[in-house]
């Protein structure tokens, strides 16, 4: 799924590929299902989708992506395999396809986030993008161009997930040992992205 699109609202996208069979997935502290134990999990998981307190933000997702994906085709005897990742799930799929080369033949990337520092720091530029809007310039540039704002703004996020976001690897560094083909879709004016 996106971030924090829950897998359940991908089901129109799906039916760009009525042939082939599609798993989704929701990640740790995401989806509609998912429960936050605790009241600021609770809090971000009903203004953001994503329960903070519970998110790895990629770290450990790539395991669970490998695991899940392993035993799908496994059970069902599958011989093709292909990864399909939009904005966050691309740095979980390349850092899958890096740890477990044989996982997919080809990966199909949307909207990649290079990194969930990068993600971090341009949401506190940029706050609107919360709301799902790319704006030129934030009418409060003057505060949130500042690097205090931005690196507050990552020690917050993480303080609640209990992470390094340093930990978590950028797409860009990952790049290098995937051997497999890759089509990457990602538009100039995309304020996410800068691969």
């Amino acid at each position: 799924s996106g971030f924090p699109t829950p897998r359940e609202q991908m089901v129109p996208f799906l039916a760009l590929f009525p042939d082939y069979d599609i798993l989704c997935i929701d990640y740790v502290g995401q989806g509609l299902e998912h429960i936050p134990q605790t009241l600021l999990g609770g809090f971000t998981y009903k203004c953001f989708g994503v329960d903070m307190c519970a998110t790895s933000f990629g770290l450990h997702d790539p395991v669970d992506l490998i695991n899940v994906v392993k035993e799908v085709k496994k059970s069902r005897s599958y011989t093709h395999c292909y990864g399909l990742c939009l904005c966050h799930s691309a740095p979980i799929f390349v850092n899958a396809t890096a740890m477990e080369p044989q996982l997919f033949e080809k990966l199909l990337i949307d909207g990649c986030w290079p990194s969930i520092f990068q993600v971090v720091r341009t949401i506190a530029r940029y706050p609107s993008l919360v709301c799902g809007r790319q704006p030129p310039r934030s009418p409060c540039a003057w505060i949130t161009d500042r690097d205090i704002v931005q690196n507050f703004a990552c020690y917050l996020v993480e303080k609640m997930a209990k992470l390094k976001l340093a930990d978590i690897p950028s797409v860009q560094a990952l790049f290098p040992s995937i051997s497999i083909p890759v089509l990457l879709f990602q538009s100039r004016q995309d304020c996410y992205c800068s691969l």
